[in-house]
């Protein structure tokens, strides 16, 4: 039998679970609205790289734009404003 201590503590942690699984949520929704998820083509690297490109079109491969393309991506423009999500 548990005492009431315990089952005190129990139902923190259940609804703590409850709230962070439900900011999750919130969150990919969120980066799915915004398309701020399309920064990257591939996982878990990014364009190959493991540390991914962050603020200038420079740091892309050359063909960047073939990539996005060849995984069905309609707009293969860089846009740092979406890529921004990542850094903070």
């Amino acid at each position: 039998m548990m005492n009431n201590q315990a089952v005190l503590r129990f139902r923190r942690i259940g609804i703590l679970t409850i709230f962070a699984v439900y900011v999750v949520i919130l969150m990919g929704g969120a980066v799915r609205a915004s398309g701020a998820g399309m920064g990257c083509p591939d996982w878990p690297t990014c364009f190959g790289q493991w540390i991914p490109p962050h603020l200038d079109e420079s740091q892309l491969p050359a063909n960047y734009h073939e990539i996005y393309a060849e995984r069905g991506y309609e707009n293969t423009q860089f846009n740092s404003g979406k890529n921004l999500d990542r850094i903070y």
